[in-house]
C-alpha cells in the first residue's frame, strides 16, 4: 500500500503487479472502507481479497493468511505517516488554566438546541459501502482508461477534401451571399477575417484588402469563376 500511495497505482503496476485489475480494485475499496470506519485489518483483508477475486473470475490466487494477519489498523498509520500524507502532530503538553473563561451566550441555550444539533443531518444525502460488483466494475474502467496513459502521438485530422458536389456549392453560397444587393460591413470583415490576405480560387491567385468597395469584391472574387450550375446527383 506504501508504494501504491508513494509512486501512483500504473508505475507500481508497470514494474510488479501479476494481477493490475484485482489491485485496482482492491485499492477502491481500501480507500472507501478507511472512509466509512469499515475495519481493514486482518481477516476481514484477506476475506475481501478473496471476494474480488472471485468476482473478477481469477484463477489460482490466494490471499496470504499470514501476510494478511500482519496487516494492522497501526500499520496503515505508519504507511501513510511515511508516505507523507498524514501528520501527526506533536504531543504538546496541556495547560490547565486557573480560571476558566465565561462563554459568552450560555445563558441563553434552552433545551431545544440539542434537538436542533441532533437533527442538523437529517436532510443530507449518504451512502453506503460499495459492493464488490461496484468496485471491480469501477476498477475495470479505471484499467482501460489507464491503459491509454502516456505520450499521446497526434494522428493529424484524417479528414481528406470534401467532394466536388460540397465543394460547388459551398462557392455556389459564397457567390450568392456576394452578389447579394446589400452586403453588410459584418459579412464583409467576416469574409476578410476568414479568407486572410490571399486565397486561391480556380488555379488564380487572387489578393484582397479591406479598402475596396462591395463592388470592387465581387469583381476580384468571381471574374476567374464561371457560372456555378449545381444539379443534384451530376457532380462527382
Amino acid at each position: 500500500m506504501k508504494n501504491v500511495l508513494w509512486f501512483g497505482v500504473n508505475p507500481k503496476q508497470a514494474k510488479t503487479a501479476q494481477h493490475v485489475k484485482l489491485e485496482e480494485a482492491f485499492l477502491i475499496w481500501f480507500k472507501e472502507g478507511t472512509i466509512a470506519g469499515v475495519n481493514v485489518e486482518g481477516k476481514a483483508f484477506r476475506e475481501k481479497a478473496n471476494e474480488i477475486t472471485l468476482a473478477l473470475h481469477i484463477d489460482g490466487f490466494q490471499a496470504s493468511a499470514t501476510a494478511c494477519d500482519r496487516v494492522t489498523p497501526t500499520t496503515f498509520v505508519s504507511c501513510f505517516g511515511k508516505c507523507g500524507f498524514l501528520r501527526i502532530p506533536e504531543e504538546v503538553p496541556e495547560v490547565l488554566s486557573e480560571s476558566e473563561e465565561p462563554i459568552e451566550g450560555w445563558e441563553c441555550l434552552d433545551g431545544r438546541c440539542s434537538d436542533d444539533l441532533c437533527t442538523a443531518d437529517d436532510n443530507l444525502t449518504t451512502c453506503g459501502v460499495p459492493t464488490v460488483e461496484d468496485i471491480v466494475n469501477e476498477a475495470t474502467c479505471e484499467v482501460a482508461d489507464s491503459s491509454d496513459d502516456g505520450e499521446k502521438i497526434d494522428e493529424g485530422n484524417d479528414e481528406g477534401p470534401p467532394p466536388a458536389a460540397e465543394t460547388l456549392h459551398a462557392l455556389d453560397v459564397v457567390r450568392r451571399a456576394m452578389v447579394a444587393e446589400e452586403i453588410s460591413d459584418d459579412t464583409r470583415t467576416r469574409f476578410y477575417g476568414f479568407k486572410g490576405k490571399r486565397t486561391i480560387l480556380a488555379d488564380k491567385a487572387l489578393v484582397y484588402s479591406p479598402e475596396q468597395s462591395a463592388g470592387q469584391d465581387l469583381a476580384h472574387l468571381f471574374v476567374s469563376l464561371p457560372q456555378l450550375s449545381l444539379c443534384s446527383g451530376t457532380c462527382e
